[in-house]
């Protein structure tokens, strides 16, 4: 979030060739409250709630969607999806502590306890996962980056949109069999 806020302009002006401030901004607001979101989500497959947790994906396409066409309604135009993604953690954490407190009634009861010895044993076995995920994000962004860097925004749509069909469609037909 840091990075994409304080280095937004240089980001917009090398890679987008057109002045993208704004819209690197909001979604360095979606980068940080995903790990919040991923949180809830994770909660609710911890504690068997598996339904709820298939939900919440559902959830993320309807307010994306529902949102984004809101604000092309009121005319904000190409920025509409970008604040869509701003928001979308936000609503979507509105939902998950409206349905916590259902199967955890004792989760809020739960005392504060804090130890660094607790807190090293976690990054310990956290910052392997995170190295992990930073390299598979890079390794699955890398095509959409140079893509951005020698095309026009519109061709990277494009592609971004046909990438996710076919990952959706290969999953689809891997499940089936």
């Amino acid at each position: 979030f840091i990075f994409v806020y304080f280095f937004s302009s240089k980001l917009s002006t090398s890679f987008f060739h057109v002045s993208a401030v704004s819209e690197l901004r909001l979604i360095g607001v979606w980068f940080l409250t995903l790990p919040l979101f991923y949180f809830f989500s994770w909660l609710y497959l911890g504690y068997q709630r598996s339904t709820w947790y298939a939900l919440l994906d559902y959830l993320k396409i309807v307010v994306l969607f529902g949102v984004t066409l809101f604000l092309f309604a009121f005319g904000f135009g190409k920025i509409s999806p970008f604040i869509a993604y701003a928001l979308l953690n936000v609503v979507l954490l509105l939902v998950c502590f409206w349905t916590i407190p259902s199967f955890i009634p004792s989760f809020w009861k739960l005392p504060f306890t804090f130890s660094f010895s607790s807190v090293f044993s976690v990054l310990r076995l956290g910052i392997y996962i995170g190295l992990s995920g930073f390299a598979w994000l890079v390794l699955t962004t890398t095509d959409t980056l140079m893509l951005t860097y020698f095309r026009t925004l519109e061709e990277v749509a494009l592609y971004q949109a046909a990438l996710i069909l076919k990952q959706k469609g290969m999953s689809e037909i891997i499940n089936k069999f």
